[in-house]
C-alpha cells in the first residue's frame, strides 16, 4: 500500500494527480482517495474532497496541508479495519504495491500563470515503519544562482506521533555541523538552504526517522523539482549497505564532536 503527499507553501500552490489504474490497465473499482492526519494523539480518517475523470482523481490547493497524507481505500476497509486505524496506520490493501514499476501518484507544484514541475509523491507502507537516518547530497540538487532554495522532508510514521527530530547540513570535508533545525514525524517540512550553504562538500542529513527529501529551486517564476535515491544505490558490491553505515557513524561523529 502506498500513501500520498502534498506540499503547503507560501511560494507555491500544489496538486495532486492520482491515477484509477495501475500499470498494466486494472481499474481502481470501488476505490476512493482518502485522508488522514493527527488529532489528540490519534488517527483521523476520512473520505477526502476530490475531483475525478475516467482516469484520475484530483486532489487540489484547498485540500492540502503539511499535516495531511492520501491514500486509496473504500468505505468497507475503513470500517473493518476502524479500531486499529485509530493508532496505527494499517496496511489496508494490495492495490498500489505494483512490480515492477511503483504505482505513482503525480505531485505537481506551481506558481500560478507561471512554471510548475513534477515529482512522484508515493510512500509505501513499509517505510512507515522505519526509524533511522537519511543522508543526502545537496549540491547536484539545488541551484546556487535560484532566488530561493528549499529541502522539503516529508515523514510519514505509521504511529499517529508528533515528536521533533534533528536535521542537519553537514560539511564532510571540514567535519562540520553548518545548520541544525528542528524536523517533525508526520509532517512535510520545510527547510530554506542560503546560497552558501550550497557545496559539494554538505550533505542533508536526518537522524531519528526515515523520509524523503525533495529538492525545489525557484528562479523568475521558473520552478525546478529534484530527488534522490537512496545511497545504497549508487553503490556497487555486495557491501554496500555496510559502506553506507560507515560512512553514516562518519556523519554522526562529526555530530556528537
Amino acid at each position: 500500500m502506498n500513501f500520498f503527499f502534498a506540499i503547503k507553501s507560501d511560494y507555491f500552490s500544489c496538486e495532486l494527480t492520482i491515477p484509477k489504474f495501475q500499470n498494466d490497465g486494472s481499474q481502481v473499482n470501488s476505490f476512493v482517495p482518502f485522508e488522514c492526519f493527527i488529532k489528540n494523539n490519534n488517527w483521523i480518517i476520512k473520505k477526502s474532497d476530490y475531483l475525478e475523470n475516467e482516469n484520475f482523481f484530483f486532489i487540489n490547493e484547498f485540500n492540502i496541508n503539511n499535516k495531511k497524507i492520501f491514500f486509496l481505500s473504500n468505505d468497507n476497509e475503513i470500517k473493518k479495519n476502524y479500531l486499529n486505524l485509530k493508532n496505527n496506520l494499517v496496511d489496508l490493501n494490495s492495490f498500489t504495491d505494483t512490480k515492477p514499476i511503483e504505482f505513482r501518484c503525480n505531485l505537481k507544484i506551481f506558481i500560478k500563470s507561471m512554471g510548475f514541475s513534477s515529482y512522484q509523491s508515493d510512500y509505501s507502507y513499509k517505510m512507515t515503519k522505519i526509524k533511522g537516518s537519511v543522508l543526502s547530497p545537496i549540491f547536484t540538487l539545488l541551484n546556487r544562482d535560484a532566488d530561493r532554495n528549499f529541502i522539503i522532508f516529508k515523514n510519514i510514521y505509521y504511529k499517529p506521533l508528533e515528536d521533533k527530530f534533528n536535521g542537519y547540513l553537514i560539511d564532510i570535508k571540514n567535519k562540520s555541523i553548518v545548520k541544525k533545525f528542528e524536523l517533525y514525524t508526520n509532517f512535510t517540512n520545510t527547510i530554506e538552504i542560503q546560497k552558501h550553504e550550497i557545496s559539494d562538500n554538505i550533505f542533508f542529513y536526518a537522524d531519528g526517522f526515515s523520509g524523503i527529501p525533495i529538492y525545489i529551486s525557484l528562479k523568475d517564476g521558473h520552478i525546478s523539482m529534484e530527488h534522490t535515491h537512496p545511497p545504497h544505490l549508487y553503490i556497487l558490491g555486495d557491501d554496500k549497505f555496510l559502506k553506507i553505515n560507515e560512512i553514516k557513524n562518519y556523519v554522526k561523529k562529526i555530530i556528537d564532536r
